[in-house]
């Protein structure tokens, strides 16, 4: 479906400093494009001039009564009028006036448009060390093969969406996992899905970000072991119970003699517990497994 009608949706908290610039730019974007448009900001409680600035430049400020960065964007886009949303950060790590690279996805027929920053390129500075080279590598590597989608960059900010596919994701996650939650949904659903370059410039904040590096990479990486987790628990339980089972049944009767390695009763002891532990594994899955489905 083509887009018919275009909303960004910027969440914010205390973005004073770098809220208009990234308004500013959002209009200019919107300008060229030839629908009906619209911004929202999704305020979280912000304590500074956020709300004022918001009014300033006459933009839908649309107060979140729920705490979390997912909350924000949660409500944002489900108060959006377009029939196709882009959202993005508003302490202008990303540019709304290069967002072209979206729409034209979205006149494509995708459903969702997903930045990829090191395909678009990465300011100095505007990357920390830890995420470029670990935290995002992993997540994206783990993601793929979990989902079946197509990303290389799973965290990138900045992405698009239409309203109909959304509908059909029913998110929960109301944190930074929002992002990954959306990103496997839309593998199960089978999303048409693309996506695109993305430039990523150091943000304007005075401030540390809000994204917490390990709390919210540990809820990052165990909403994917929860709603696909057969690389950590189905592919183990198999290969230890396997494994176990073998050692077991051929130390069962006799010993066994390798050269001069003796398999004897310890191993035989070992033998059993990988069994039990593939057991315990399986089982775990199950249960994950089960959880998962319910999300999903």
């Amino acid at each position: 479906m083509k887009p018919t009608s275009l909303t960004i949706v910027m969440p914010c908290l205390n973005e004073e400093l770098t809220l208009r610039v990234c308004i500013q730019r959002a209009k200019r974007f919107l300008e060229t494009v030839n629908i009906p448009t619209e911004i929202i900001v999704a305020d979280n409680g912000s304590t500074d001039q956020s709300t004022e600035i918001c009014r300033s430049e006459n933009v839908n400020c649309l107060h979140v009564p729920e705490k979390g960065y997912g909350a924000a964007l949660h409500y944002g886009i489900m108060a959006a009028s377009g029939s196709h949303i882009i959202f993005g950060d508003s302490d202008d790590s990303y540019h709304f006036d290069e967002c072209m690279p979206f729409y034209d996805a979205f006149k494509n027929g995708a459903e969702l448009v997903v930045g990829n920053r090191f395909r678009g390129g990465l300011e100095k500075g505007a990357m920390p060390w830890l995420h470029r080279y670990l935290g995002t590598p992993v997540i994206s590597f783990m993601g793929r093969k979990s989902f079946e989608v197509p990303f290389t960059d799973f965290n990138c900010g900045l992405r698009g969406i239409s309203k109909e596919a959304y509908m059909k994701l029913d998110m929960h996650s109301r944190g930074m996992d929002f992002i990954t939650e959306m990103l496997a949904k839309a593998g199960y659903k089978k999303l048409s899905i693309t996506e695109v370059p993305v430039r990523l410039y150091k943000d304007g904040r005075n401030r540390p970000p809000h994204l917490k590096t390990w709390q919210d990479g540990w809820r990052q990486l165990s909403l994917i072991i929860m709603l696909s987790p057969r690389w950590l628990l189905l592919i183990p339980s198999i290969v230890f119970f396997a494994g176990g089972t073998m050692l077991f049944l051929l130390l069962l009767f006799s010993r066994i003699r390798i050269a001069s390695i003796t398999l004897d009763v310890h191993s035989f002891f070992f033998g059993a517990i990988f069994m039990m532990l593939g057991l315990q594994l399986f089982q775990f899955y199950l249960l994950l497994r089960f959880y998962g489905y319910k999300l999903q």
